[in-house]
């Protein structure tokens, strides 16, 4: 398969199959059919119907054989799609990653992103000028910083900046966290400032904002990976206290029930995915890793549930909905140090970029 990843949950074709036709995603999740999802940039523009949903839904007849909803044939073989004549012609299309879901029984199923569209005529507007997309992986931002002609010295260079900083952090782990901050901050921007001197950055971020915060996201992402230690270990010795009052108040909390908190017992289905996701909190080494692990637990919360009613609408979730889950959540996930990480993904993520709302 290709090198490419992306945030499924941002995927405005997955978004749209969970939220629009969530009777349909349901439907696939009981069944474990195998979803396919184009990637962002073939979907970003693409409003799809239930009738072209249904395509890229697929339920196996045989080995390598499958039929989609909608009643085509197609395979799948060496990493592609084999598309048959009833999609218009006979092509394939590339499987660029694979990912395992879970649905509420605990089963899983597969959800493969696919480079292009199977039901569509192709305009050639997306694929000529596909829509930058930020990344969203360490190895993203490691291929896009060193992956080029003259990497592998610009890597040098970097790599150079940040033992001479990591350094410095012995002699400021004890300081207030504005220094702390402050020493990362200014390291950040001469990372930037260094990047920014290797011609194929300075020319393609001139004239592209895009380039230029997905080359912020990048530098943040190796340089606090890179200092993660450092830096967390500074962080945690300015909220020890915080920390001790947090962990003592949910010590105190540990045989809360959802019923106590007015949770309405149709949303506890999500909760364990969500649980599960959040507990990887401490896994991650940067600010971003950390924001999207929130952002995925937050999405499992909010996924469609079937309405007991019978009605095809989705339960929707609201804000009164979600703030005693997430109390819930942090009572029952087993983190020590949830003042430490709120800290580290508030003031340490300095790529503000020019799509970034007040929340970062």
């Amino acid at each position: 398969m290709n090198r490419y990843d992306e945030d499924l949950f941002d995927n405005p074709f997955f978004v749209t199959l969970q939220t629009n036709y969530a009777k349909l995603y349901e439907e696939a999740m009981v069944n474990r059919s195998i979803l396919c999802i184009p990637r962002y940039s073939r979907v970003v523009k693409w409003k799809v119907s239930k009738a072209e949903v249904e395509d890229y839904i697929l339920t196996a007849r045989s080995s390598g054989d499958f039929i989609t909803v909608s009643g085509k044939d197609l395979k799948i073989e060496d990493g592609f799609i084999h598309l048959s004549k009833a999609f218009g012609k006979e092509r394939k299309v590339a499987i660029l990653f694979e990912e395992t879901f879970y649905n509420n029984s605990d089963e899983s199923y597969r959800v493969l992103c696919v480079s292009d569209l199977f039901n569509k005529k192709d305009t050639g507007e997306e694929k000529d000028a596909p829509i930058p997309r930020c990344p969203t992986s360490y190895e993203e931002c490691v291929d896009m910083l060193w992956g080029h002609h003259g990497g592998s010295r610009l890597e040098e260079q970097f790599k150079k900046a940040v033992v001479s900083y990591r350094r410095a952090y012995n002699k400021i782990e004890w300081e207030s966290l504005r220094n702390v901050v402050d020493a990362a901050s200014a390291q950040f921007t001469k990372s930037m400032q260094l990047i920014l001197k290797d011609p194929t950055f300075k020319k393609t971020a001139r004239h592209s904002q895009s380039t230029m915060d997905n080359l912020k996201i990048a530098v943040e992402t190796c340089l606090m990976n890179a200092t993660h230690t450092e830096v967390f270990r500074a962080i945690t010795a300015n909220t020890t206290t915080d920390d001790a009052e947090i962990n003592k108040m949910t010590r105190n909390l540990v045989e809360v029930c959802l019923t106590d908190i007015g949770v309405r017992p149709e949303f506890n289905e999500n909760i364990p995915a969500a649980r599960k996701e959040l507990s990887q909190l401490n896994r991650f080494s940067t600010p971003l890793g950390r924001l999207f692990c929130f952002k995925r637990a937050i999405s499992n919360l909010s996924r469609p549930l079937k309405n007991s009613s019978g009605k095809d609408e989705a339960i929707a979730m609201t804000t009164d909905d979600l703030l005693p889950i997430l109390i819930y959540l942090i009572i029952k996930t087993d983190i020590p140090n949830w003042m430490a990480n709120l800290v580290y993904m508030k003031d340490f993520h300095f790529a503000k970029t020019s799509k970034d709302d007040e929340f970062g």
